[in-house]
């Protein structure tokens, strides 16, 4: 994978997230691992890091929203990251309503704007090459150098708030 790799993929259980890691995540208490600004609410509830997705067909499915059958035979192996990299995975709670925006649901769509802050430099997250949105079920996958993080980053109304990919924990500055 590239080495800049950021997406939101589509949606999938926690089951289908510990498959696509490779291993069992990190459990997060979504009440805490959140981000509420005016126009975004969002929450996770568990985060991993992996070296390689060895299930490509399951990653390409969520990640292109394709019925397995029609994912090419090509993208059904392992996808490694790029050397001396690794993928920070973080994932929405499927089954509950994302945190309610300040603005309120009525008078906010859902929120486009996020993007990743990776070793201080702010990259763009993308949904099969369109803006992404995050909602209950989405991973965020992000490519980055060995131990560093990933922060999830959301800017309106002249804030910035951030998460981390890795641990949960909010912070105003990575």
């Amino acid at each position: 994978m590239d080495a800049g790799y950021a997406a939101v993929i589509g949606g999938g259980t926690l089951a289908e997230f510990d498959q696509l890691a490779g291993a069992p995540a990190t459990p997060l208490d979504p009440a805490s691992a959140r981000l509420v600004g005016p126009t975004y609410g969002v929450h996770l509830d568990a985060t991993a890091v992996a070296t390689s997705f060895e299930d490509g067909l399951l990653f390409e499915t969520m990640k292109t929203h394709l019925h397995p059958d029609d994912v090419s035979m090509n993208l059904r192996g392992a996808h490694p990251a790029s050397p001396g990299h690794e993928l920070v995975l973080a994932h929405v709670p499927v089954g509950v309503h994302l945190p309610e925006p300040g603005n309120g649901y009525d008078r906010t769509p859902l929120y486009a704007g996020w993007q990743v802050v990776v070793d201080g430099t702010l990259r763009s997250i993308t949904d099969n090459g369109t803006p992404p949105l995050i909602g209950t079920g989405s991973i965020i996958v992000v490519s980055v150098p060995r131990g560093s993080d990933a922060y999830l980053s959301a800017t309106d109304e002249g804030g910035t708030q951030m998460i981390s990919l890795r641990t949960g924990e909010p912070r105003t500055t990575p």
